[in-house]
């Protein structure tokens, strides 16, 4: 049976789509309910924006690692994955605001709080989004005004948990004095020199 470790979860700070959201919200002065993630129930509301964020598959893996931390006994398991996320922006007619705010988005995610959440929670997002494209169509006896664009945005993923692989695992030295005699060397990580 394998030794019992602690796991924290794989996580960033925040996940992509949340922070996307949370720089847009502010940037954009929005409130909550006018900014969804695209897995969960929203309204168009019929005055104002409705922002909504999601990811455009696939998620695309960049770098990937694992090493051992010494300093906390831990096995760090990291990766970066490049994820590309889809941008709408609607409001329905009469009311122009997606039309007329659409250009706000691709402030706020260069804007200094923008910059800033990406070094506090390990991301970046590229310097220019994709091209808004026009998905504006007929909806009831209104128009749907809608803009869509892409950004990617680049994460660190990380996982840290005990290892006692380096605990445990036996390590003999052989040297050789050049006449032909061997001899055992016992190394222990609690004896010097490698005792902490």
């Amino acid at each position: 049976m394998p030794a019992k470790t602690f796991n924290t979860p794989v996580t960033t700070a925040i996940e992509p789509i949340k922070l996307i959201c949370d720089i847009l919200q502010s940037e954009m002065n929005l409130a909550s309910n006018r900014i969804a993630t695209t897995y969960q129930n929203y309204e168009i509301p019929s005055d104002g924006v409705i922002v909504v964020v999601g990811y455009l598959s696939p998620s695309q893996q960049v770098a990937n690692q694992n090493y051992f931390d010494d300093s906390t006994n831990s096995e760090v398991q990291e990766t970066i994955f490049l994820h590309t996320i889809q941008i709408e922006i609607m409001s329905l007619a009469p009311d122009n605001s997606a039309r007329l705010r659409m250009a706000e988005i691709a402030l706020a995610l260069k804007s200094f709080y923008s910059q800033q959440q990406q070094d506090v929670n390990f991301m970046g997002i590229a310097w220019l989004q994709g091209d808004f494209i026009d998905g504006s169509y007929v909806e009831a006896a209104s128009m749907l005004q809608r803009y869509i664009t892409t950004c990617a945005v680049t994460a660190l993923h990380r996982k840290v948990k005990t290892s006692q692989y380096f605990d445990i695992f036996p390590i003999e030295l052989v040297s050789d004095d050049q006449g032909g005699r061997e001899t055992i060397s016992d190394i222990s990580a609690s004896s010097s020199p490698y005792a902490p």
